[in-house]
């Protein structure tokens, strides 16, 4: 599957600090991190942006199994996902991967940490996304 990057629309300050893609090597960059996360039913507990050509986490799901874990934090920027290497891919490439995930799953995610910064328009708007916590469950 090929991957695009699109061209950066003029006054889109944001695509143009990005390291490109191509320029990125698994091997040059030190600041990775691994974590196992359970999948459920709720999903592995993150909520990811595209950020140019990077999947990076913008928040975790309160109680969830990324939340529980500790490892993962906002910022983190999806290298693999299992066997998957999501480096360059969309959210809907994401999504179909993940979709595929059995509940009760135990996935490896491995990230770059400290390479790119959530963007401020994301940085104040995850307080407004309902996913970041997870449902209350009343007894009835």
């Amino acid at each position: 599957m090929e991957h695009t990057q699109p061209s950066p629309v003029v006054g889109d300050e944001t695509k143009r600090q990005l390291p490109a893609l191509e320029n990125v090597s698994q091997h040059t960059l030190i600041a990775t991190l691994k974590a196992n996360i359970r999948m459920n039913e709720q999903g592995l507990g993150l909520i990811i942006i595209q950020n140019g050509p990077y999947l990076q986490i913008i928040s975790l799901v309160e109680k969830s199994s990324a939340a529980n874990d500790g490892k993962l934090k906002p910022g983190d920027v999806l290298i693999k996902i299992g066997y998957a290497d999501v480096l360059g891919w969309t959210l809907r490439e994401l999504r179909q991967l993940l979709h595929n995930i059995p509940v009760g799953t135990t996935v490896q995610i491995r990230v770059y940490r400290d390479f790119v910064e959530v963007p401020q328009c994301w940085q104040s708007a995850v307080e407004l996304i309902p996913e970041a916590k997870l449902p209350v469950m009343t007894a009835e």
